[in-house]
């Protein structure tokens, strides 16, 4: 009876003693804000993670913390973040292990989440069919164009007599976007359930449990990892239940997408693709014909898991950066008036607007960098998985190991960005007033990891910030709910800073920076 005992607590001394030696940092190890045994670094990070690490380690390149036993480093300047993504791009092309989506829905797949073979050959696949599709040439650029009149034309029907929710206006105009290129259709305008579609992407991505609930996974992952019943039991958890519910809905949107297309293909496929979709169901039929390598990566599930990343990254990201421009707009009204005559001095009152106006509107390019600079929207990047032994900053980084960086503090380095929250486009203008791109903003990431729809992002921002700027003034809704009920106007620019100060959450992370929901009050000029 004794044995059994004694054999039981040596292990768990056994196990405790090196669980404590991972959680512990070394003397070679970069700075840490502090680490308990087994449990690692949580009772020491404070919210909002990016704020913490910009004010407690504002001069280390590198942090080092401890989610459980798992190692987190955490890129705190522009240097260690190039020497990480750029000069080490191959080691940090790694992600997360996806098997508690495996253990969901049957499979792993996608465009952000996968690494290895299988992430090359659907980056490389989805690069091919998009550049076929005119992304990043007059293709995009003209279907960008014409869902901008689009949404001009609603905003000049509606504008004058009620205030427009902007988040879905926006959201609806640039989803056409993605959605011609993915369905070959306007389904964003076409389908009257597509507003329930960017209620739910809005929720996922802006979820504050989202990026959380990840650092717990994270804790587990070295047991977990080995132990699906475990696994199992944490995808149970309460704060895990919302997410998945929203991951699901969107996941059988997509898979509905798939589907309709996959009824539609002829039985000797499609001759000529005419979107992401057609385009995919004919490469699988391609490969399982030839018998080629990639027969089995390519499936209809991962299909749409890819379009799911896709519209991820190109809907919610550029709506809200237009959001956070409007807004940037209202709280800085000498900025708005500049960028308001720049525009109409060059393109006029109606004219339409193109990639090639660029080259004459130096100043509205200069807005929307800075725009782009102080909204940081994914404040603390995606989570890169080491995937060999490397070195940063003079630090040693072991393999499987993870990486994080913070894009708020890089993009408001005191030493790069002298009076870095003040809204100041002259930072990007030489000396004779031309544009001229910083270096040192990352909105796009950088490497092999960097955003693939770059340059679709982009045309999207500057077309559609463009033609609202040239067509409309607006302010934000008129405020009827005040003590006295006297219907007042809130001053545009407190109002504006009010909402500009909401948006640093009381939680670690989130996936992107939203602003809180509002409306404006358009006027045609």
């Amino acid at each position: 009876m004794l044995l059994p005992v004694v054999l039981i607590g040596s292990a768990g001394v056994l196990l405790f003693g090196y669980l404590y030696r991972l959680t512990k940092p070394q003397k070679s190890d970069p700075p840490c804000p502090g680490s308990d045994p087994i449990i690692g670094s949580f009772r020491y990070l404070e919210r909002p993670l990016y704020r913490f690490m910009s004010e407690r380690f504002a001069r280390d390149h590198l942090v080092l913390f401890f989610l459980g036993p798992t190692r987190m480093y955490y890129l705190n300047s522009y240097a260690a973040f190039r020497e990480a993504m750029v000069d080490n791009a191959e080691a940090l092309s790694g992600r997360v292990t996806q098997k508690p989506i495996e253990l969901l829905i049957g499979s792993n797949g996608g465009l952000v989440g996968t690494d290895g073979e299988l992430w090359k050959q659907y980056r490389r696949f989805t690069l091919h069919t998009l550049r076929d599709f005119g992304l990043g040439r007059r293709g995009a650029e003209h279907c960008i164009s014409l869902e901008a009149e689009e949404l001009c034309s609603e905003i000049a029907t509606r504008g004058g007599s009620e205030a427009i929710d902007v988040n879905l206006v926006l959201g609806r105009s640039v989803s056409n976007v993605i959605c011609q290129l993915v369905f070959g259709s306007r389904l964003a305008s076409d389908n009257p359930e597509f507003e329930r579609i960017l209620d739910a992407f809005n929720e996922f991505t802006a979820n504050p449990r989202f990026q959380e609930e990840n650092f717990k996974a994270l804790a587990f992952l070295p047991i977990s990892s080995r132990c699906t019943p475990l696994m199992r039991l944490l995808l149970k958890l309460p704060g895990m239940q919302g997410i998945i519910e929203k991951m699901n809905y969107l996941l059988d949107f997509c898979q509905q997408q798939v589907e309709a297309h996959a009824a539609e293909m002829p039985e000797a496929g499609f001759s000529e693709a005419r979107d992401y979709i057609e385009a995919h169901l004919k490469h699988q039929q391609l490969n399982q014909q030839t018998d080629d390598n990639g027969a089995d990566l390519f499936t209809n599930k991962r299909l749409g898991m890819a379009i799911l990343d896709l519209f991820l990254a190109g809907t919610e990201t550029t709506t809200t950066t237009l959001r956070w421009a409007l807004i940037y707009m209202l709280a800085n009204p000498r900025v708005a008036s500049k960028v308001r005559e720049e525009i109409r001095q060059h393109l006029g009152v109606q004219g339409r607007v193109c990639m090639a106006d660029k080259a004459k509107l130096h100043y509205t390019m200069a807005t929307l960098e800075e725009v782009q600079r102080l909204a940081s929207l994914v404040t603390n990047g995606l989570t890169h998985r080491v995937t060999a032994d490397i070195q940063v900053a003079g630090y040693k980084i072991p393999a499987n190991s993870y990486m994080m960086y913070n894009m708020y503090y890089i993009h408001r380095d005191p030493d790069q960005f002298p009076e870095p929250d003040c809204f100041k486009p002259e930072r990007y203008l030489d000396s004779e007033s031309r544009f001229q791109a910083s270096q040192r903003l990352i909105q796009f990431g950088a490497g092999k990891r960097a955003c693939l729809g770059e340059s679709l992002a982009r045309m999207e921002l500057f077309i559609f910030f463009v033609s609202l700027m040239q067509r409309f003034d607006f302010r934000l809704e008129t405020d009827d709910c005040s003590a006295s009920g006297g219907g007042k106007i809130v001053d545009q620019a407190t109002r504006a800073q009010a909402l500009l100060d909401y948006v640093d959450p009381e939680h670690l992370l989130v996936l992107i920076r939203h602003l809180p929901s509002y409306k404006l009050e358009f006027t045609e000029l």
